[in-house]
């Protein structure tokens, strides 16, 4: 009789206990795996037999390339979070709507070229780019618009939150999020019992922040009346305030800009309009794979239990907002524009 065992798992976590006024640092891998087995002895021959015995190739805690891939610099992404949380931010910024209104004639009426080919022929209009930067905002700014009820009470009880909750108003948003799979066949054994599998791969990668908007003087501030919380609710949402996140926003090409730098989500997380700071700055990253295998292919004598591994790591990380040149990983809306302006500029 011979016994054979494998590692089922192991965890190693790093941590700081009592200390609640601060954020601290966090990091845990952790993984566990439910061997794949085989029993049965043969039938034809009966020398060997096997009694829920490990086959030879079991699932390894190991991570696909490219799993990290989606994250960007801490900083950077709590910014971006600091700006998409900040209770003086625009819902639709009236001055900036305006001033856009000039090139809606333009939008509507501008013509294709009758001779593409000939010399002197008015150039295209470039669709993709209108598209995202004109017509999508522009539909997207007239139905906010129309929400101003709705955001006013959000708004309200953001404000008010501020100066009454214990720790101020809390916020987390995902900054980065991606799902990787793959297939592959593995040879499981082959002594004895041959065994064959279909081992699935699957990897989510996620990236998050969270912070405190807290009074700028923390307990010393003195809490604004209900009438000054609601004129600066209402101000807020459309824009009305000296922001220079908005005048950033109407300058032409800050959005390009933006693609390779996170200047206008610095301007709006640090328009301190409102008497308020973030605080508990923290951000997080989480890779989490699971391999599992689906048995197909098995000697007829045997039966066998498939693998499955789970593999996690978890990390948190204070910090803080500041000014950064983000890695240039274009999305596909993005590619589009740049792809359009390209080719417009070639004709």
């Amino acid at each position: 009789m011979h016994y054979t065992s494998v590692p089922t798992g192991s965890e190693i976590c790093e941590d700081t206990h009592g200390s609640k006024e601060t954020v601290n640092y966090f990091d845990l891998v952790r993984w566990k795996l439910s061997p794949g087995y085989m029993t049965g002895i043969e039938g034809v021959w009966p020398v060997y037999g096997f009694d829920k015995m490990p086959y030879l190739n079991q699932p390894v805690p190991e991570f696909p390339p490219g799993a990290d891939s989606v994250f960007i610099d801490p900083t950077a992404a709590l910014t971006k979070v600091a700006s998409w949380t900040s209770p003086g931010r625009a819902e639709v910024s009236l001055p900036n709507f305006i001033y856009e209104l000039r090139e809606l004639p333009g939008m509507l009426f501008k013509k294709k070229p009758s001779n593409p080919g000939k010399r002197g022929a008015k150039r295209a209009s470039n669709s993709a780019v209108e598209q995202n930067f004109g017509w999508d905002p522009l539909f997207s700014d007239v139905a906010k618009l129309f929400k101003f009820s709705a955001h006013f009470e959000r708004r309200l009880k953001e404000l008010n939150a501020i100066y009454d909750r214990p720790g101020g108003l809390k916020r987390q948003r995902v900054v980065a999020e991606s799902h990787l799979s793959s297939e592959s066949y593995v040879a499981a054994n082959s002594w004895i019992c041959g065994v064959g599998v279909n081992r699935t791969y699957l990897t989510i990668s996620r990236q998050w922040a969270s912070l405190s908007w807290v009074p700028l003087f923390g307990a010393l501030s003195e809490k604004p009346n209900a009438q000054d919380i609601a004129t600066k609710a209402a101000m807020s949402i459309h824009g009305w305030r000296a922001n220079p996140a908005l005048v950033w926003d109407a300058l032409p090409w800050s959005w390009l800009i933006d693609y390779f730098a996170n200047v206008g989500d610095l301007l709006e997380a640090t328009s301190n309009s409102f008497e308020y700071r973030p605080d508990k700055c923290c951000v997080m990253n989480m890779v989490h794979t699971t391999v599992s295998d689906m048995v197909v292919l098995k000697h007829p004598d045997f039966t066998v239990t498939p693998a499955r591994l789970d593999y996690v790591w978890k990390h948190r990380q204070p910090a803080s907002l500041g000014f950064r040149f983000l890695t240039p990983l274009i999305s596909g809306r993005q590619l589009v524009t740049l792809a359009s302006i390209a080719s417009n500029r070639g004709r």
